[in-house]
């Protein structure tokens, strides 16, 4: 049996109605209306379970036996019911025929992607702020694709953006799938914790923070991949400097590859001006004792911020 515990005793109607529609497609048991639980089970996943107020998944066999310690709601994020048993064994499985990319990134967020993975296109997955960067940026990408031959399909993470900001993408992710994406990603680095894997030893960790180091900057930040392992990622002001001065580096791509050449010449430029920072919730697992910076290379300092979430 699958339990999925949530702190919210009433949603929107339009959430209620999904949730009543997953549900019935599910084959354990469901429910939100907490009132229908004993208060002494409350206080057992309270206590023993430490729930708090994230959402959690415990997976329990027949006779109500914990299938394992762990919470299962990171396998859940990334491989859906395909993670069934959720145990540790399955978790072992499922990362031995993952790999770093796009498909990592997007599947079950966006399955036209991983069509386009198969096919063998480009994608560039971009986030920004500053109107004026992304239209520079999205038109002098798709002026170099041309230039290089490719297939490229654009994929933008902005929700609050014009549609004329965003014209050139192939797809804008909607609000609820940038969510998705980003709990995708905090669930590929807890379940790799949970592998017993460490951002000192494991390069899918390392990606992943660097990720959020992106996504805090507010900056802007693009990701180009070959739908395979290749994949170029940097900062906004970078990547666009990179793909302004492709004369210079053109003469690569068909040696090594576009993405390859791309990602070399990225390098070559340097650190951007402003270092990155990123926040991660104390109470999550695998906290490193210590991180150095993905642009600079200096070591980073930790810090605890206070955050307003009322009105």
């Amino acid at each position: 049996m699958l339990e999925r515990i949530s702190s919210a005793t009433t949603t929107p109607e339009k959430e209620t109605s999904m949730f009543n529609d997953l549900r019935n497609k599910m084959k354990w048991l469901s429910f939100r209306d907490l009132s229908l639980v004993d208060p002494a089970i409350l206080e057992f996943i309270r206590v023993e379970w430490q729930f708090e107020r994230r959402s959690m998944i415990k997976v329990l066999d027949k006779k109500g036996r914990l299938v394992r310690n762990h919470d299962a709601t990171y396998m859940f994020f990334i491989w859906g019911t395909s993670a069934d048993p959720f145990t540790g064994k399955r978790e072992d499985e499922l990362w031995a025929n993952e790999t770093w990319g796009v498909e990592l990134l997007l599947n079950h967020i966006l399955p036209s992607a991983i069509d386009w993975v198969k096919e063998g296109k480009h994608i560039c997955l971009y986030e920004g702020q500053d109107t004026e960067w992304i239209q520079t940026f999205t038109s002098t990408l798709l002026d170099v694709s041309q230039q290089a031959q490719i297939q490229l399909k654009m994929i933008c993470m902005n929700k609050s953006l014009t549609n004329n900001a965003t014209a050139t993408s192939d797809v804008t992710l909607d609000p609820m799938q940038i969510r998705a994406f980003w709990a995708r990603l905090e669930s590929i680095w807890q379940s790799r914790v949970q592998t017993g894997m460490s951002p000192e030893s494991d390069e899918i960790i390392r990606n992943v923070f660097k990720m959020f180091g992106l996504h805090h900057s507010g900056r802007g930040w693009a990701i180009v991949s070959s739908g395979t392992e290749e994949m170029a990622i940097g900062m906004g002001d970078t990547v666009l400097k990179a793909l302004s001065e492709y004369d210079k580096w053109k003469g690569f791509v068909v040696s090594k590859g576009f993405v390859p050449a791309l990602g070399e010449y990225m390098s070559s430029l340097g650190p951007s001006k402003l270092c990155k920072h990123f926040s991660l919730l104390k109470t999550s697992r695998g906290l490193p004792a210590k991180m150095n910076c993905f642009e600079c290379g200096g070591e980073m300092k930790m810090s605890t911020r206070f955050i307003c979430y009322g009105n």
